[in-house]
């Protein structure tokens, strides 16, 4: 149970593995989540939805990349929405060549 006078403390979670700090009136998730997925591509699509994993609470607070995988992992210059918590779509005016392309989000 949070309490004010535990302010600081910190505690694991075995269940899930992670750190959570006190605040006073709930616990904080210490670090970052991550989301990695690879998406394929066909070559003709220009648009996708993805569904981030579950260790992300909310997409909408992320720092979103998609990286080419066959190509260094070059960052590429899509367009990235979020429409909910659980989900981003990449949007491309030209249609990315057939592969799979890696989607990072980090929380």
């Amino acid at each position: 149970v949070s309490q004010s006078r535990y302010q600081g403390r910190v505690v694991f979670a075995t269940d899930n593995n992670k750190a959570y700090v006190d605040i006073g009136t709930s616990y904080k998730v210490m670090g970052i989540a991550k989301s990695v997925t690879d998406t394929s591509w066909n070559g003709s699509d220009t648009s996708k939805s993805v569904t981030v994993s579950a260790d992300v609470t909310d997409a909408r607070n992320c720092v979103i990349q998609l990286r080419d995988n066959a190509n260094n992992f070059e960052v590429l210059g899509v367009k990235i929405t979020t429409p909910d918590a659980a989900t981003v779509t990449i949007t491309t005016t030209i249609a990315l060549p057939a592969g799979t392309y890696r989607l990072i989000c980090v929380e």
